[in-house]
């Protein structure tokens, strides 16, 4: 197991390296100067123009955006390697400290949603599993469905309008008790609980054709614990392995959904930054992203290779 996760720490490398370059690039792309952006949200309307371009060359210099691309792209790479993602030109401040004051927010919504998914995905599979074609499986299906094909910020509205804008029952913005999470928790829990309802469905409906339920169903075994036990362990090794692209749409549905309920946490923070053409902010927040998608993707292999002792077999085969 270490020489595994070694070798797949050296394979990220050169990926990590593609993406920052790759991202440096196409954020340099994006139409409009962030100086400009800066200078004209603070000069008066009445300015002097030569003055406010004088002004102008003064503050790429300031900012770095008058060298090179290439020493540019060099000098934030070497910022990276010593654990520095920049300055943000906006508000001056560290991108790292910005991004750790708001993660707190994010993990919040992250542990919501995810409670929400599992309190959903897990029942309807396996009600839909164990009563297969039943009406508890079409209705299972069509709520997965749902969760898959409606867009986050519509179901977000909808929710607003039914719990908040109507009864009033909850909050329809910021971050304070726990009746602020429940919407944002809400809408974007059941997007990823469609995806992994149909996932679990597939693998348990597998699991319970297998000839060791039936040898569990002649032992006498209670068809409860066959499920939850047996059948049920053997359908995880397919959602485990989806989890790289559930924290994928974790991390992109919390940008909108944060947008949606003004959730002050890292997604709404990128939305801000892009908006200001905030290029330290993100590159940073872009390059934190990829490192939690690849350690969730490599912590997803190891779990895999736990689970299943064929894989552990068929890696040791020279």
């Amino acid at each position: 197991m270490p020489r595994y996760v070694a070798l797949r720490l050296a394979a990220t490398m050169p990926v990590l390296a593609g993406v920052s370059i790759v991202l440096f690039a196409l954020i340099r792309l994006i139409p409009g100067d962030p100086s400009h952006a800066i200078l004209m949200s603070m000069a008066d309307p009445g300015a002097d123009m030569s003055r406010l371009r004088e002004d102008l060359r003064t503050l790429r210099a300031e900012l770095g955006l008058d060298r090179p691309y290439a020493t540019q792209y060099l000098s934030w790479l070497g910022g990276i390697l010593s654990g520095d993602l920049g300055t943000s030109m906006r508000s001056g401040e560290p991108v790292l400290r910005e991004i750790l004051a708001r993660a707190p927010a994010t993990a919040e919504l992250a542990g919501a949603a995810l409670v929400v998914m599992v309190v959903v995905a897990a029942p309807t599979a396996i009600a839909g599993a164990v009563r297969h074609g039943g009406l508890a499986d079409r209705v299972g299906r069509v709520v997965a469905l749902a969760g898959v094909c409606v867009p986050g910020f519509l179901s977000g509205m909808l929710f607003v309008y039914a719990f908040a804008v109507g009864p009033g029952w909850l909050p329809t913005s910021g971050r304070g008790g726990l009746a602020h999470l429940v919407l944002p928790g809400l809408t974007l829990g059941l997007a990823l609980a469609g995806g992994t309802s149909r996932l679990l469905r597939a693998g348990l409906l597998d699991a319970l054709s297998q000839t060791y339920i039936v040898t569990a169903e002649a032992k006498g075994l209670p068809w409860r614990v066959i499920v939850l036990r047996h059948a049920l362990r053997n359908a995880l090794p397919p959602v485990l392995t989806n989890s790289g692209l559930l924290a994928g749409g974790l991390l992109g549905g919390s940008v909108i959904v944060e947008t949606v309920f003004s959730w002050p946490g890292v997604g709404r923070y990128i939305v801000d930054a892009i908006g200001g053409r905030d290029y330290p902010v993100i590159q940073g927040f872009t390059l934190v992203m990829t490192l939690t998608y690849v350690a969730v993707n490599l912590l997803t292999d190891i779990g895999y290779r736990v689970l299943d002792p064929r894989v552990r077999v068929e890696g040791t085969r020279p």
